[in-house]
Protein backbone atom coordinates (compact mmCIF):
# COMPACT_ATOMS: atom_id res chain seq x y z
CA UNK A 1 0.00 0.00 0.00
CA UNK A 2 1.32 3.44 -0.95
CA UNK A 3 2.11 5.96 1.81
CA UNK A 4 -0.59 8.65 2.17
CA UNK A 5 1.69 11.40 0.89
CA UNK A 6 2.41 9.39 -2.25
CA UNK A 7 -1.34 8.99 -2.73
CA UNK A 8 -1.73 12.76 -2.37
CA UNK A 9 1.04 13.53 -4.87
CA UNK A 10 -0.13 10.84 -7.27
CA UNK A 11 -3.15 13.09 -7.91
CA UNK A 12 -0.89 15.58 -9.61
CA UNK A 13 -1.97 16.10 -13.21
CA UNK A 14 0.80 16.24 -15.82
CA UNK A 15 -0.07 17.76 -19.21
CA UNK A 16 2.72 17.04 -21.66
CA UNK A 17 1.30 19.21 -24.42
CA UNK A 18 1.27 22.42 -22.40
CA UNK A 19 3.72 25.30 -22.82
CA UNK A 20 4.41 25.14 -19.07
CA UNK A 21 7.26 22.69 -18.41
CA UNK A 22 6.63 19.51 -16.40
CA UNK A 23 9.01 20.78 -13.70
CA UNK A 24 6.93 23.96 -13.35
CA UNK A 25 3.68 21.98 -13.31
CA UNK A 26 4.99 19.75 -10.50
CA UNK A 27 6.35 22.64 -8.46
CA UNK A 28 3.15 24.63 -8.81
CA UNK A 29 0.84 21.79 -7.78
CA UNK A 30 2.96 20.69 -4.79
CA UNK A 31 3.19 24.32 -3.68
CA UNK A 32 -0.59 24.65 -3.84
CA UNK A 33 -1.02 21.46 -1.75
CA UNK A 34 1.29 22.87 0.91
CA UNK A 35 -0.43 26.26 0.98
CA UNK A 36 -3.89 24.68 1.19
CA UNK A 37 -2.84 22.38 4.06
CA UNK A 38 -3.24 19.13 2.11
CA UNK A 39 0.44 18.56 2.84
CA UNK A 40 0.94 19.53 6.50
CA UNK A 41 4.13 20.92 8.07
CA UNK A 42 6.49 18.06 8.92
CA UNK A 43 5.06 15.69 6.31
CA UNK A 44 7.68 13.50 4.67
CA UNK A 45 7.09 13.47 0.93
CA UNK A 46 7.98 10.56 -1.38
CA UNK A 47 11.49 10.02 -2.69
CA UNK A 48 12.29 11.08 -6.21
CA UNK A 49 12.29 7.42 -7.31
CA UNK A 50 8.85 6.71 -5.80
CA UNK A 51 7.16 9.78 -7.29
CA UNK A 52 8.88 9.33 -10.65
CA UNK A 53 7.51 5.78 -10.89
CA UNK A 54 4.04 6.89 -9.82
CA UNK A 55 3.82 9.82 -12.26
CA UNK A 56 5.85 8.13 -15.00
CA UNK A 57 8.33 10.96 -15.39
CA UNK A 58 12.09 10.99 -14.99
CA UNK A 59 13.78 11.22 -11.58
CA UNK A 60 15.67 14.25 -12.87
CA UNK A 61 12.37 16.07 -13.39
CA UNK A 62 11.21 15.24 -9.84
CA UNK A 63 14.60 16.26 -8.42
CA UNK A 64 14.51 19.65 -10.19
CA UNK A 65 11.01 20.30 -8.87
CA UNK A 66 12.02 19.42 -5.29
CA UNK A 67 15.12 21.60 -5.54
CA UNK A 68 12.98 24.53 -6.69
CA UNK A 69 10.65 24.11 -3.69
CA UNK A 70 13.61 23.78 -1.31
CA UNK A 71 14.97 27.06 -2.72
CA UNK A 72 11.56 28.66 -2.09
CA UNK A 73 11.58 27.39 1.55
CA UNK A 74 8.59 25.08 1.15
CA UNK A 75 10.64 21.88 1.53
CA UNK A 76 13.74 20.79 3.41
CA UNK A 77 15.88 17.91 2.18
CA UNK A 78 18.47 15.94 4.16
CA UNK A 79 20.60 13.02 2.92
CA UNK A 80 19.55 9.81 4.67
CA UNK A 81 16.44 11.34 6.22
CA UNK A 82 14.33 12.45 3.24
CA UNK A 83 12.41 15.53 2.13
CA UNK A 84 9.88 17.27 4.40
CA UNK A 85 7.37 20.11 4.31
CA UNK A 86 8.69 22.89 6.51
CA UNK A 87 7.11 25.91 8.22
CA UNK A 88 7.16 28.49 5.41
CA UNK A 89 6.68 32.14 6.55
CA UNK A 90 3.44 32.29 4.57
CA UNK A 91 2.09 29.15 6.28
CA UNK A 92 2.39 30.53 9.80
CA UNK A 93 -0.22 33.21 9.06
CA UNK A 94 -2.42 31.25 6.67
CA UNK A 95 -5.25 28.90 7.65
CA UNK A 96 -4.75 25.60 5.83
CA UNK A 97 -8.11 25.62 4.13
CA UNK A 98 -7.63 29.12 2.70
CA UNK A 99 -5.96 30.19 -0.48
CA UNK A 100 -3.25 32.84 -0.12
CA UNK A 101 -4.69 34.90 -2.98
CA UNK A 102 -8.10 34.90 -1.27
CA UNK A 103 -6.60 36.21 1.96
CA UNK A 104 -4.68 38.90 0.13
CA UNK A 105 -7.89 40.21 -1.39
CA UNK A 106 -9.67 40.56 1.98
CA UNK A 107 -9.81 43.87 3.79
CA UNK A 108 -9.47 43.94 7.60
CA UNK A 109 -12.63 45.03 9.42
CA UNK A 110 -13.16 48.74 10.07
CA UNK A 111 -10.50 49.67 7.54
CA UNK A 112 -11.63 52.79 5.64
CA UNK A 113 -11.84 52.59 1.86
CA UNK A 114 -9.13 54.83 0.45
CA UNK A 115 -9.05 56.32 -3.02
CA UNK A 116 -6.14 54.87 -5.05
CA UNK A 117 -3.41 57.26 -6.22
CA UNK A 118 -4.53 59.38 -9.15
CA UNK A 119 -3.19 59.31 -12.68
CA UNK A 120 -0.98 62.17 -13.77
CA UNK A 121 -2.35 64.76 -16.18
CA UNK A 122 -0.49 62.95 -18.94
CA UNK A 123 -1.87 59.60 -17.80
CA UNK A 124 -5.42 60.94 -17.98
CA UNK A 125 -4.80 62.04 -21.57
CA UNK A 126 -3.48 58.58 -22.45
CA UNK A 127 -6.53 57.00 -20.80
CA UNK A 128 -8.74 58.84 -23.29
CA UNK A 129 -7.02 57.34 -26.33
CA UNK A 130 -9.66 55.59 -28.47
CA UNK A 131 -9.25 51.86 -28.89
CA UNK A 132 -8.05 51.79 -32.47
CA UNK A 133 -8.17 48.89 -34.88
CA UNK A 134 -6.02 45.79 -34.51
CA UNK A 135 -3.31 46.44 -37.09
CA UNK A 136 -1.99 42.89 -36.72
CA UNK A 137 -4.92 41.35 -38.62
CA UNK A 138 -3.53 40.25 -41.98
CA UNK A 139 -6.84 40.53 -43.84
CA UNK A 140 -7.94 42.40 -47.00
CA UNK A 141 -8.23 46.19 -46.73
CA UNK A 142 -5.89 46.41 -43.69
CA UNK A 143 -3.76 49.45 -44.63
CA UNK A 144 -0.98 48.86 -42.11
CA UNK A 145 0.56 45.55 -43.22
CA UNK A 146 2.68 44.31 -46.12
CA UNK A 147 2.29 40.86 -47.68
CA UNK A 148 4.46 38.57 -45.56
CA UNK A 149 4.35 35.83 -48.21
CA UNK A 150 6.51 38.01 -50.48
CA UNK A 151 9.29 38.27 -47.92
CA UNK A 152 12.46 36.28 -48.81
CA UNK A 153 12.30 34.08 -45.70
CA UNK A 154 15.08 31.68 -46.74
CA UNK A 155 17.59 34.47 -47.39
CA UNK A 156 16.72 36.23 -44.13
CA UNK A 157 16.94 32.99 -42.13
CA UNK A 158 20.32 32.13 -43.64
CA UNK A 159 21.76 35.54 -42.74
CA UNK A 160 20.21 35.56 -39.26
CA UNK A 161 21.63 32.11 -38.47
CA UNK A 162 25.04 33.20 -39.72
CA UNK A 163 25.13 36.20 -37.38
CA UNK A 164 23.92 34.17 -34.38
CA UNK A 165 26.24 31.15 -34.66
CA UNK A 166 29.33 33.36 -34.58
CA UNK A 167 30.32 33.38 -30.86
CA UNK A 168 32.07 36.73 -31.31
CA UNK A 169 29.08 38.30 -33.05
CA UNK A 170 28.14 41.82 -31.99
CA UNK A 171 24.57 40.54 -31.84
CA UNK A 172 25.39 38.87 -28.51
CA UNK A 173 26.69 42.00 -26.81
CA UNK A 174 25.13 45.29 -25.70
CA UNK A 175 26.52 46.99 -28.78
CA UNK A 176 26.43 50.68 -29.62
CA UNK A 177 23.31 52.19 -28.01
CA UNK A 178 22.77 54.39 -31.06
CA UNK A 179 22.81 51.37 -33.37
CA UNK A 180 25.05 48.72 -34.89
CA UNK A 181 27.63 50.74 -36.92
CA UNK A 182 27.49 48.58 -40.09
CA UNK A 183 23.68 48.91 -40.09
CA UNK A 184 23.95 52.68 -39.72
CA UNK A 185 26.31 52.72 -42.72
CA UNK A 186 23.94 50.54 -44.74
CA UNK A 187 20.95 52.78 -43.95
CA UNK A 188 22.88 55.96 -44.80
CA UNK A 189 24.00 54.48 -48.13
CA UNK A 190 20.52 53.20 -48.95
CA UNK A 191 18.94 56.60 -48.23
CA UNK A 192 21.57 58.34 -50.32
CA UNK A 193 20.85 56.09 -53.32
CA UNK A 194 17.05 55.81 -52.95
CA UNK A 195 16.13 59.23 -51.58
CA UNK A 196 19.13 61.47 -52.25
CA UNK A 197 19.45 62.13 -48.52
CA UNK A 198 22.33 64.15 -47.11
CA UNK A 199 23.61 62.21 -44.12
CA UNK A 200 26.59 60.42 -42.63
CA UNK A 201 26.38 57.18 -40.60
CA UNK A 202 26.92 58.99 -37.30
CA UNK A 203 23.70 60.96 -37.94
CA UNK A 204 21.71 57.70 -38.03
CA UNK A 205 20.16 56.73 -34.67
CA UNK A 206 18.52 53.29 -34.50
CA UNK A 207 15.29 53.09 -32.49
CA UNK A 208 12.67 50.42 -31.85
CA UNK A 209 9.77 52.25 -33.51
CA UNK A 210 8.64 55.56 -34.94
CA UNK A 211 6.75 56.15 -31.69
CA UNK A 212 9.97 55.78 -29.70
CA UNK A 213 11.62 58.17 -32.14
CA UNK A 214 8.93 60.74 -31.37
CA UNK A 215 9.43 60.36 -27.62
CA UNK A 216 13.17 60.90 -27.96
CA UNK A 217 12.82 63.87 -30.29
CA UNK A 218 10.30 65.62 -28.04
CA UNK A 219 12.58 65.07 -25.06
CA UNK A 220 15.56 66.56 -26.88
CA UNK A 221 14.11 69.63 -28.57
CA UNK A 222 10.87 70.70 -26.85
CA UNK A 223 10.26 72.36 -23.50
CA UNK A 224 7.20 71.89 -21.32
CA UNK A 225 5.34 74.90 -22.77
CA UNK A 226 6.24 74.18 -26.41
CA UNK A 227 3.80 72.51 -28.80
CA UNK A 228 3.68 70.52 -32.05
CA UNK A 229 1.31 70.58 -35.03
CA UNK A 230 0.46 67.89 -37.56
CA UNK A 231 -1.89 67.36 -40.49
CA UNK A 232 -5.56 66.52 -39.96
CA UNK A 233 -6.69 63.80 -40.49
CA UNK A 234 -3.59 61.86 -39.56
CA UNK A 235 -2.01 58.72 -38.20
CA UNK A 236 -3.43 58.01 -34.75
CA UNK A 237 -0.38 56.10 -33.48
CA UNK A 238 1.89 59.07 -34.14
CA UNK A 239 -0.64 61.50 -32.73
CA UNK A 240 -0.96 59.42 -29.56
CA UNK A 241 2.82 59.25 -29.24
CA UNK A 242 3.01 63.05 -29.13
CA UNK A 243 0.13 63.28 -26.66
CA UNK A 244 1.71 60.70 -24.34
CA UNK A 245 4.78 62.92 -23.95
CA UNK A 246 2.60 65.59 -22.33
CA UNK A 247 3.30 68.13 -25.06
CA UNK A 248 0.48 70.32 -26.43
CA UNK A 249 -0.74 69.48 -29.94
CA UNK A 250 -2.54 71.35 -32.71
CA UNK A 251 -3.78 70.38 -36.17
CA UNK A 252 -3.53 71.89 -39.63
CA UNK A 253 -5.86 70.78 -42.45
CA UNK A 254 -4.67 68.85 -45.50
CA UNK A 255 -5.65 69.48 -49.12
CA UNK A 256 -4.46 68.16 -52.48
CA UNK A 257 -1.03 69.78 -52.00
CA UNK A 258 -0.47 68.43 -48.50
CA UNK A 259 -0.68 70.33 -45.23
CA UNK A 260 -1.87 73.93 -45.59
CA UNK A 261 1.20 75.60 -44.10
CA UNK A 262 -0.25 79.12 -44.05
CA UNK A 263 -2.69 77.99 -41.36
CA UNK A 264 0.24 77.00 -39.12
CA UNK A 265 1.04 80.72 -38.78
CA UNK A 266 -2.35 81.22 -37.10
CA UNK A 267 -1.75 78.67 -34.35
CA UNK A 268 -1.53 80.02 -30.83
CA UNK A 269 1.14 79.15 -28.29
CA UNK A 270 4.82 78.40 -28.58
CA UNK A 271 4.72 76.07 -31.60
CA UNK A 272 8.21 74.64 -32.05
CA UNK A 273 7.74 71.47 -34.10
CA UNK A 274 5.86 70.47 -37.25
CA UNK A 275 5.26 66.77 -37.91
CA UNK A 276 4.69 66.07 -41.61
CA UNK A 277 4.45 63.15 -44.05
CA UNK A 278 5.35 64.91 -47.30
CA UNK A 279 5.97 61.80 -49.44
CA UNK A 280 2.47 60.43 -48.84
CA UNK A 281 0.30 61.99 -46.16
CA UNK A 282 -1.41 59.13 -44.35
CA UNK A 283 -4.20 58.21 -44.83
CA UNK A 284 -5.01 60.58 -47.73
CA UNK A 285 -1.98 59.71 -49.84
CA UNK A 286 -1.44 63.37 -50.76
CA UNK A 287 2.07 64.34 -51.86
CA UNK A 288 3.24 67.71 -50.55
CA UNK A 289 3.90 70.09 -53.43
CA UNK A 290 7.25 71.81 -53.86
CA UNK A 291 5.84 75.30 -53.00
CA UNK A 292 4.39 73.88 -49.76
CA UNK A 293 7.73 72.29 -48.88
CA UNK A 294 9.52 75.60 -49.34
CA UNK A 295 6.77 77.36 -47.39
CA UNK A 296 7.23 74.85 -44.54
CA UNK A 297 10.97 75.52 -44.41
CA UNK A 298 10.24 79.27 -44.30
CA UNK A 299 7.75 78.72 -41.47
CA UNK A 300 10.35 76.80 -39.45
CA UNK A 301 12.94 79.52 -40.04
CA UNK A 302 10.57 82.35 -39.06
CA UNK A 303 9.43 80.54 -35.91
CA UNK A 304 12.89 79.19 -35.02
CA UNK A 305 11.23 75.76 -35.01
CA UNK A 306 11.96 72.18 -36.09
CA UNK A 307 10.44 69.91 -38.73
CA UNK A 308 10.01 66.17 -38.16
CA UNK A 309 9.80 64.56 -41.61
CA UNK A 310 8.26 61.07 -41.54
CA UNK A 311 9.01 59.44 -44.91
CA UNK A 312 6.27 56.84 -44.35
CA UNK A 313 5.60 54.69 -47.42
CA UNK A 314 8.10 56.55 -49.62
CA UNK A 315 9.37 53.25 -51.07
CA UNK A 316 6.03 52.54 -52.72
CA UNK A 317 5.46 55.12 -55.42
CA UNK A 318 3.69 53.76 -58.51
CA UNK A 319 3.22 56.94 -60.51
CA UNK A 320 6.77 58.04 -61.25
CA UNK A 321 9.80 59.20 -59.31
CA UNK A 322 9.05 60.07 -55.67
CA UNK A 323 9.81 63.71 -54.82
CA UNK A 324 12.98 64.25 -52.80
CA UNK A 325 12.66 64.62 -49.02
CA UNK A 326 12.46 68.06 -47.42
CA UNK A 327 15.71 67.14 -45.64
CA UNK A 328 17.56 67.49 -48.96
CA UNK A 329 16.46 71.16 -49.16
CA UNK A 330 17.26 71.97 -45.54
CA UNK A 331 20.20 74.35 -45.31
CA UNK A 332 19.43 75.57 -41.78
CA UNK A 333 19.66 72.11 -40.17
CA UNK A 334 16.06 72.20 -38.91
CA UNK A 335 14.77 68.92 -40.36
CA UNK A 336 14.83 65.64 -38.44
CA UNK A 337 14.10 62.71 -40.75
CA UNK A 338 12.69 59.33 -39.71
CA UNK A 339 11.81 56.03 -41.34
CA UNK A 340 11.42 52.35 -40.56
CA UNK A 341 11.06 48.79 -41.80
CA UNK A 342 7.52 47.80 -40.77
CA UNK A 343 6.07 48.29 -44.26
CA UNK A 344 9.10 47.21 -46.25
CA UNK A 345 10.05 44.10 -44.22
CA UNK A 346 7.85 43.11 -41.27
CA UNK A 347 6.56 44.92 -38.14
CA UNK A 348 7.94 42.48 -35.55
CA UNK A 349 11.47 43.42 -36.60
CA UNK A 350 10.91 46.46 -34.33
CA UNK A 351 13.60 48.60 -35.95
CA UNK A 352 13.34 52.17 -37.19
CA UNK A 353 15.75 55.10 -37.47
CA UNK A 354 16.17 58.83 -37.07
CA UNK A 355 18.48 61.00 -39.17
CA UNK A 356 19.39 63.95 -36.97
CA UNK A 357 21.01 67.24 -38.09
CA UNK A 358 24.70 67.57 -37.33
CA UNK A 359 23.91 69.84 -34.37
CA UNK A 360 21.99 67.02 -32.62
CA UNK A 361 24.41 64.14 -33.19
CA UNK A 362 26.11 64.31 -29.79
CA UNK A 363 22.97 64.79 -27.69
CA UNK A 364 21.05 62.10 -29.65
CA UNK A 365 23.87 59.62 -28.98
CA UNK A 366 23.91 60.57 -25.30
CA UNK A 367 20.17 59.99 -25.05
CA UNK A 368 20.54 56.58 -26.70
CA UNK A 369 22.97 55.64 -23.91
CA UNK A 370 20.27 56.40 -21.32
CA UNK A 371 17.61 54.38 -23.14
CA UNK A 372 18.99 50.91 -23.88
CA UNK A 373 15.72 49.57 -25.28
CA UNK A 374 16.59 48.63 -28.86
CA UNK A 375 17.43 44.95 -29.45
CA UNK A 376 20.83 44.33 -30.99
CA UNK A 377 20.29 40.74 -32.07
CA UNK A 378 18.77 41.42 -35.52
CA UNK A 379 20.76 44.53 -36.44
CA UNK A 380 23.81 42.67 -37.86
CA UNK A 381 21.48 40.47 -39.91
CA UNK A 382 19.63 43.48 -41.31
CA UNK A 383 22.92 45.17 -42.18
CA UNK A 384 24.07 42.14 -44.17
CA UNK A 385 20.60 41.73 -45.73
CA UNK A 386 20.87 45.29 -47.06
CA UNK A 387 24.51 45.04 -48.09
CA UNK A 388 23.83 41.88 -50.14
CA UNK A 389 21.16 43.74 -52.11
CA UNK A 390 18.19 41.73 -50.82
CA UNK A 391 16.45 44.79 -49.36
CA UNK A 392 16.32 46.70 -52.64
CA UNK A 393 15.37 43.56 -54.57
CA UNK A 394 12.51 42.89 -52.15
CA UNK A 395 11.17 46.45 -52.47
CA UNK A 396 11.20 46.25 -56.28
CA UNK A 397 9.25 42.99 -56.11
CA UNK A 398 6.69 44.39 -53.66
CA UNK A 399 6.28 47.59 -55.66
CA UNK A 400 5.27 45.69 -58.80
CA UNK A 401 2.90 43.39 -56.90
CA UNK A 402 1.23 46.15 -54.91
CA UNK A 403 0.74 48.34 -57.97
CA UNK A 404 -1.13 45.50 -59.71
CA UNK A 405 -3.30 44.91 -56.64
CA UNK A 406 -4.14 48.59 -56.34
CA UNK A 407 -5.16 48.82 -60.00
CA UNK A 408 -7.25 45.65 -59.75
CA UNK A 409 -9.15 46.79 -56.67
CA UNK A 410 -9.78 50.29 -58.04
CA UNK A 411 -11.09 48.96 -61.37
CA UNK A 412 -13.29 46.40 -59.63
CA UNK A 413 -14.91 48.96 -57.33
CA UNK A 414 -15.42 51.47 -60.13
CA UNK A 415 -17.02 48.86 -62.37
CA UNK A 416 -19.33 47.65 -59.62
CA UNK A 417 -20.28 50.97 -58.02
CA UNK A 418 -19.85 53.51 -60.82
CA UNK A 419 -20.65 57.11 -59.90
CA UNK A 420 -21.83 56.14 -56.43
CA UNK A 421 -18.27 56.42 -55.14
CA UNK A 422 -15.05 58.28 -55.92
CA UNK A 423 -11.50 57.12 -55.25
CA UNK A 424 -8.55 59.30 -54.21
CA UNK A 425 -5.04 58.95 -52.81
CA UNK A 426 -3.94 56.47 -55.47
CA UNK A 427 -0.56 55.84 -57.04
CA UNK A 428 1.46 54.80 -54.01
CA UNK A 429 1.61 53.56 -50.45
CA UNK A 430 -0.44 50.60 -49.24
CA UNK A 431 -3.90 52.21 -49.32
CA UNK A 432 -6.27 54.57 -51.11
CA UNK A 433 -9.47 56.35 -50.01
CA UNK A 434 -12.94 55.15 -51.02
CA UNK A 435 -15.05 58.31 -50.75
CA UNK A 436 -18.69 57.57 -49.89
CA UNK A 437 -21.88 59.48 -50.71
CA UNK A 438 -23.46 61.49 -47.86
CA UNK A 439 -26.23 58.98 -47.17
CA UNK A 440 -23.71 56.23 -46.29
CA UNK A 441 -22.02 56.73 -42.92
CA UNK A 442 -18.43 55.46 -42.94
CA UNK A 443 -18.48 54.36 -39.28
CA UNK A 444 -21.71 52.42 -39.70
CA UNK A 445 -20.47 50.75 -42.89
CA UNK A 446 -17.15 49.84 -41.26
CA UNK A 447 -18.96 48.23 -38.32
CA UNK A 448 -21.19 46.19 -40.65
CA UNK A 449 -18.15 44.95 -42.56
CA UNK A 450 -16.38 44.16 -39.31
CA UNK A 451 -19.16 41.81 -38.29
CA UNK A 452 -18.35 39.86 -41.46
CA UNK A 453 -14.64 39.75 -40.61
CA UNK A 454 -13.69 42.50 -43.08
CA UNK A 455 -11.36 45.27 -41.89
CA UNK A 456 -12.12 48.63 -43.53
CA UNK A 457 -11.37 51.65 -41.36
CA UNK A 458 -13.54 54.79 -41.52
CA UNK A 459 -11.91 58.17 -42.03
CA UNK A 460 -13.73 59.15 -38.83
CA UNK A 461 -11.04 57.29 -36.83
CA UNK A 462 -8.23 59.42 -38.25
CA UNK A 463 -9.58 62.74 -36.95
CA UNK A 464 -8.98 64.16 -33.51
CA UNK A 465 -11.98 63.70 -31.25
CA UNK A 466 -13.03 67.36 -31.31
CA UNK A 467 -12.90 67.46 -35.15
CA UNK A 468 -14.87 64.29 -35.86
CA UNK A 469 -18.30 65.98 -35.89
CA UNK A 470 -17.34 68.90 -38.11
CA UNK A 471 -19.23 69.28 -41.39
CA UNK A 472 -15.92 69.49 -43.24
CA UNK A 473 -14.94 65.97 -42.14
CA UNK A 474 -14.56 63.67 -45.12
CA UNK A 475 -16.67 60.54 -45.28
CA UNK A 476 -14.99 57.38 -46.57
CA UNK A 477 -13.05 54.17 -45.97
CA UNK A 478 -9.29 53.66 -45.87
CA UNK A 479 -8.75 50.76 -48.29
CA UNK A 480 -5.58 48.73 -47.87
CA UNK A 481 -4.66 46.39 -50.70
CA UNK A 482 -1.13 45.12 -50.02
CA UNK A 483 -1.48 42.27 -47.53
CA UNK A 484 -4.04 40.14 -49.40
CA UNK A 485 -4.04 38.14 -52.62
CA UNK A 486 -6.10 39.20 -55.62
CA UNK A 487 -8.70 36.49 -54.96
CA UNK A 488 -9.11 37.58 -51.33
CA UNK A 489 -9.40 41.21 -52.37
CA UNK A 490 -12.12 40.32 -54.87
CA UNK A 491 -14.06 38.24 -52.35
CA UNK A 492 -14.10 41.02 -49.74
CA UNK A 493 -14.74 43.71 -52.37
CA UNK A 494 -17.89 41.84 -53.43
CA UNK A 495 -19.10 41.91 -49.81
CA UNK A 496 -18.32 45.63 -49.63
CA UNK A 497 -20.22 46.33 -52.86
CA UNK A 498 -23.26 44.45 -51.54
CA UNK A 499 -23.26 46.43 -48.29
CA UNK A 500 -23.04 49.74 -50.19
CA UNK A 501 -25.79 48.78 -52.63
CA UNK A 502 -28.05 47.82 -49.72
CA UNK A 503 -28.20 51.43 -48.51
Amino acid sequence: MLPSTTVQLSRISICRGEQETIVHQLSRQIREMILSGKLAIGTRIPSTRELANELRVSRTTIRESYEQLVAESYLSSSVGKGTFVIDHPVLGATPRDRNVSELASERPKNTPVRTPPQLSKRGKQIQKFPRFYNSSQSVPFNPALPDFSLFPHSKWTRILKKTLVNPESAAMNYGDAAGYPPLKRAIAENLRLMRGLNCEPDQVIIVASSEQAIHRIVTLILNRKDSVWFGEPGMSSRRNAFTSTGISTSTVPVDDEGVIVEQAYRLKGNVKLAYVLPSRHYPFGKIMSLPRRLELLNWASSKNAWILEDDYGCEFNYSGQAPPPIQTMDYDQRVIYMGGFSLTLFPSLRLAYIIVPRSLVKVANNMAQSDLSVATVQQPALAEFMNEGHFMSHIRKMRKTYQKRELFLIQFLQEQLGDLITISGTGGGLNFILNLPPHINDVELSEKLGRSGIVAHPLFDYYLHQNRRQKTRLNGLVMGFACASRSDLEKCAMALVKQINDY
